[in-house]
């Protein structure tokens, strides 16, 4: 029979590498998903939190669970123009409501003046009535 023999040397080299190999998974985060390739970035600062970070299910979460659960990653992704950034958000909204409040403004005016011309041939009418 073969007997693995596993050296002191051997034995130093793999704790050297598991502590490598645990210190470089705390520093940078995989992003794979949504069509990307893997991904490696540098994390900003040392964590083990969302060090592979499936991108189909980040993207799928509402802008304010991603802020409040993953917030290294939403900053993140902001930075590699994945996802708008907070004030790019707001200035598309400012926009959308800009125009939506155009429309309904030329909107209550066309229908004002239908109303005034309305009133006004109604008040015509009466008018026209009494010999005016």
């Amino acid at each position: 029979m073969f007997k693995l023999q596993i050296t002191t040397t051997t034995k130093v080299l793999l704790a050297v590498l598991f502590l490598v190999l645990f210190l470089v998974s705390g520093a940078v985060r995989v992003y794979y998903g949504a069509g990307m390739r893997p991904h490696i970035v540098f994390k900003k600062s040392w964590s083990l939190k969302d060090t592979i970070v499936c991108l189909d299910d980040i993207l799928s979460m509402p802008r304010a669970a991603l802020a409040a659960l993953h917030p290294a990653v939403k900053t993140q992704l902001e930075e590699m123009d994945v996802i708008p950034t907070d004030e790019e958000v707001e200035a598309q909204v400012e926009r959308e409501v800009e125009q939506k409040m155009q429309e309904y403004q030329q909107k209550l005016e066309r229908e004002l003046e239908r109303s005034y011309q309305q009133e006004l041939q109604r008040s015509l009418r009466e008018l026209d009535k009494f010999g005016w």
